[in-house]
Formats: C-alpha cells, structure tokens, sequence
C-alpha cells in the first residue's frame, strides 16, 4: 500500500520570462538606447562645428565683401569724353575730305586739262562770244573763264552746253560778273570759287 503525503506543496512550472532574462533584455535596450543618444549627440556636436565652420565664412566673406565696397569707386564718365568724340569725329571728316580731294588730284593729274578744254572748245559758239583767258587753279579743281559776249544770249546758251558735257559734270559757278561800255561787247568772268575767296593767297 503506497503512502500519500498531502501536505507537501507541488511546485508549479514557471511559463512567464524569468527576471534574470528581463535584466538581460533590460540592459540590452539601455545599452542600445545610450549607443543611439550617443550617435545622435556626435551627430548634434558634428553640425555644430559645421555651423560654427559656416557661420566664420560667412563673416569673413561679409568682411571682405565690406572691405571691397570700401575701396570701389563708382565709375564716372569723363566730362571731356563727349568733347573728344567730337572733336576726334571732326578731325576724321576732315581727313576724308582730303582723302577725297588728293583722289581728285589725282584723277585730274592722270587725265590732265585735256577734257575740260576740248568740251570749252567744242562747245564753243561759232560767233557772238570769244574767251580771253582760261584758268585751272589748285589742280584743276577750280576754272575761272574771261572772255567778251556781244550777244547776251551766247554766254547763257554757251553755259549750258557745257553743263552737257562729261568733263564739266559736277562743277558749278560761284562767281559772275559782267562790265559794258557802250557800242561794245560787255566782258565777262566766271569762277567756280567766289571773288573773295579768289583773293586770297
């Protein structure tokens, strides 16, 4: 016959997570919570100095920048300037009228008085009109004409013949004037420069 002892506690099977391994667990997630606030502080420390780094450029780019605006001087214009343009513009005019003038010299040197005095003479009236003297100055650039009309319709006429003609193209009369005596043919001068720019020397 077995005997039964009923006063002695059964002990119970534990099923739950047993303290040491809760200790564990515990320090495992303080010891990964100090890991991720340390990371986490390296990480505030870190943008700290690069803040820090940007903030010292920042002044000293701020303290050039003043530094240059210190020593920059506005450009002005030259009041002269505009005078000088103009004064430089003028001096070219000039020498393209000379330039212009010495290829008319030119011209007329290469090709002589030739022209001008075969169209005075084809051009010339049979009678009524006669030229006493034919005058080619500075080069042939300007013509002065003296001569005796006894009719007042020849030297108009005459004029005009010549306007007509190639080697008279261009030029122009200045200058006319007429003298008469009574019961003679009146004597006449033309000149492509006027009478007190003849004068001059």
């Amino acid at each position: 016959m077995q005997n039964l002892n009923l006063y002695q506690h059964q002990r119970r099977r534990q099923t739950g997570p047993r303290p040491r391994h809760m200790l564990q667990a515990l320090l495992v997630a303080f010891g990964l919570a100090l890991l991720h606030g340390g990371w986490q502080l390296w990480q505030v420390r870190d943008l700290q100095a690069q803040l820090q780094k940007a903030e010292v450029l920042a002044q000293s780019e701020e303290q050039l920048l003043a530094g240059e605006q210190a020593v920059f001087r506005e450009p002005q214009l030259d009041p002269q300037l505009p005078l000088q343009v103009a004064s430089a513009q003028e001096r070219n005019r000039q020498l393209q009228r000379l330039a212009d003038y010495l290829r008319l010299l030119g011209q007329q040197h290469q090709q002589g008085f030739a022209d001008p005095l075969v169209a005075l003479s084809e051009q010339h009236p049979a009678q009524g009109l006669w030229l006493t003297r034919i005058a080619f100055t500075d080069g042939g650039r300007h013509l002065r004409l003296e001569g005796r009309s006894s009719d007042q319709q020849a030297l108009p006429s005459y004029l005009q013949a010549l306007g007509q003609a190639s080697a008279f193209k261009g030029r122009q009369f200045a200058h006319f004037s007429a003298k008469r005596t009574a019961g003679e043919p009146f004597d006449f001068v033309l000149s492509s420069q006027a009478a007190d720019q003849e004068k001059q020397p």
